[in-house]
């Protein structure tokens, strides 16, 4: 099996603080370990536990990255804010996506910038 990878879509246009969205990764993080295949989970956590940083440039491309997930059957988790401090209730922060293998999410991810 190739190496496992956690991705992270970041909302650039939420211009969340560096704290803010290293919480919003450690939440989708946990929902993606916690409903993952466990033939993924455990080699995931033997292994590396790479994880990659992408930033979408705002809600649309974000939505359109959800759909895309979707339709190639890629496991994945919207993070929803909880109101509390720099973003509305409700709003969509971050989507994790994995453990997937490296090349599986390529031709999805690629154009997207490393955060």
């Amino acid at each position: 099996m190739s190496e496992l990878i956690i991705y992270f879509l970041i909302r650039d246009d939420l211009k969340m603080s560096k704290g803010k969205t290293a919480v919003q990764c450690c939440h989708a993080v946990e929902e993606l370990l916690h409903k993952c295949d466990q033939r993924l989970k455990k080699p995931y956590l033997r292994g590396s536990r790479k994880k990659v940083c992408l930033k979408v440039k705002d809600k649309l491309e974000f939505e359109w990255m959800t759909q895309s997930c979707q339709d190639k059957g890629l496991p994945y988790h919207i993070v929803e804010d909880a109101g509390l401090t720099e973003v509305k209730e409700g709003e969509a922060t971050v989507m994790g996506i994995g453990p997937v293998q490296s090349g599986l999410a390529t031709a999805l991810l690629g154009h997207l910038k490393l955060l």
